[in-house]
């Protein structure tokens, strides 16, 4: 076995961040099976932290990464594309590793997003009418392309959070991922 994959958290916890609270029901359910995982949400997500989320993203057997409403997914869409080659070259060089996506296909206008002024104050704000459209335009055009590689062994896209748990728990207890801790 790969040594990364096997010092690597067992479950990569990507996609929306933002205090979405759609991490707390994995958590729990990967916490009291034993499997490790990787949260990157943090209160204060500082640009040095990236080295170890890239590191985990790398290198986890299971990455998760939806891109929910809540959120203009801009980057996390970004994301999911190099997710995608990640896995597909993990696998093509005989690693186990899966990847299962979820793509809301609009952003919720009631959302606000975060400004950073110059002067160093934050402030939250309702996102214009064209960035929600690029956001919405975005996501049709991602899943579109994810869709496209879901037949492949590994990815997989599913259309909600309870999915998307269902799918996990079964490539968990199938024995097909190198998963090091089982309740």
């Amino acid at each position: 076995m790969d040594t990364a994959l096997s010092s690597a958290p067992d479950v990569f916890l990507g996609g929306t961040c933002g205090g979405n609270p759609w991490r707390e029901r994995f958590c729990t359910t990967l916490s009291r099976r034993g499997t490790s995982f990787f949260d990157p949400q943090v209160d204060d997500w500082q640009p040095w932290m990236s080295d170890m989320e890239n590191a985990c993203l790398r290198s986890s057997p299971l990455v998760l990464f939806p891109v929910l409403s809540s959120t203009l997914g801009l980057g996390s869409l970004a994301e999911v594309g190099f997710s995608i080659l990640s896995i597909m070259r993990s696998i093509q060089a005989g690693q186990q590793r899966a990847l299962v996506v979820l793509i809301d296909p609009t952003a919720d206008p009631s959302m606000r997003i975060t400004v950073r002024h110059p002067d160093g104050r934050k402030t939250l704000e309702h996102p214009g009418p064209a960035l929600l459209a690029e956001s919405d335009r975005t996501r049709a055009l991602v899943r579109s392309k994810v869709a496209q590689e879901t037949w492949r062994d590994g990815i997989w896209l599913v259309d909600d959070l309870e999915a998307m748990h269902e799918t996990m728990l079964r490539l968990l207890d199938d024995d097909s991922l190198p998963i090091r801790q089982k309740a």
